[in-house]
């Protein structure tokens, strides 16, 4: 398992009178997933630059960067809706165009919703309907999928459950 060090610094406003422990808590609650977005993205961020610099040390003559791509990936998780552009190479044997981060951590392509995502909702189905599930997630945490992605999602766990 490879370390992986990245430094982030926080800047957090605090007011000077009436500070409370209650009231700290309470504005880390409603900043965490603000914090979590950040996190994640400094993390693809040094993630895909090890990756470019292992392509690009391993073969120096057939990889070179390439930019990034011209719209940023949507990827929606737990802690809200993240986007990232994704850096990429190109490979001059093949002459395509690809980034490499994609393929490092196996992201479904043509997929914004990532399983972890779609956890409550999944649970929520189990007792209730497609449609129902879907409100009870949106009432809870402000976005959920949409009845139709949580049908595809079961019937995707199904097929490799039977595999």
């Amino acid at each position: 398992m490879d370390k992986l060090e990245i430094k982030i610094v926080l800047s957090y406003k605090i007011p000077e009178n009436g500070l409370t422990l209650n009231g700290i808590l309470r504005g880390l609650q409603e900043d965490q997933n603000t914090l979590m977005r950040n996190m994640v993205k400094a993390i693809l961020s040094a993630l895909e630059k090890k990756t470019i610099d292992e392509h690009i040390s391993s073969h120096p003559d057939r990889y070179y960067r390439y930019g990034k791509q011209p719209r940023e990936r949507k990827i929606i998780t737990s802690f809200g809706p993240l986007r990232y552009r994704l850096a990429q190479l190109y490979d001059r044997q093949t002459g395509s165009v690809f980034p490499p981060l994609v393929q490092k951590l196996s992201v479904l392509p043509y997929k914004q919703y990532q399983r972890e995502a779609l956890e409550a909702a999944v649970g929520q189905v189990i007792h209730l309907s497609y449609r129902l599930g879907e409100k009870e997630v949106r009432r809870i945490k402000g976005y959920a999928p949409g009845k139709s992605t949580l049908h595809r999602c079961i019937k995707e766990l199904t097929e490799q459950y039977g595999q």
